[in-house]
């Protein structure tokens, strides 16, 4: 079975005139339909930078993807033009960042027949999400 996202090698920086920030080194991801992934980590980590890059939108300047390949549904997203990926942002791949309880970021892939996503919502019988403080 091929994998529906896989990333290889991806490397991004951000350049600025004091400094060059190692955002991301060599990240390899690999993920079938119907698997879950979830990003996890400290400030700084490359998490945020991680889902940008999956999604085609590292600011640059000053950040820019030094290497790496990323492949969803068999398409390289890194060599797509802007309204190619247009399609897919928002389609098929949807960045959700929520600051609840250090679970800051949730890429929902949707599986491509049953138009399912592979990440479910928080549970919030299990007090998560609580809105009444």
């Amino acid at each position: 079975m091929s994998n529906l996202l896989e990333i290889k090698d991806l490397t991004i920086q951000y350049v600025t005139e004091d400094e060059v920030v190692s955002a991301v080194n060599g990240l390899e991801i690999e993920l079938a339909e119907g698997e879950t992934i979830g990003l996890v980590g400290e400030t700084g980590a490359g998490k945020t930078t991680t889902a940008l890059g999956i999604m085609g939108l590292v600011p640059n300047p000053p950040g820019k993807i030094l290497s790496g390949k990323i492949t969803f549904e068999g398409k390289d997203l890194l060599s797509l033009h802007e309204e190619e990926m247009r399609k897919i942002r928002g389609n098929k791949i949807i960045l959700k960042q929520r600051p609840i309880h250090g679970l800051l970021h949730l890429i929902y892939v949707k599986h491509k027949k049953a138009g399912r996503k592979d990440v479910r919502p928080v549970d919030k019988s299990a007090g998560y999400g609580r809105t009444d403080r």
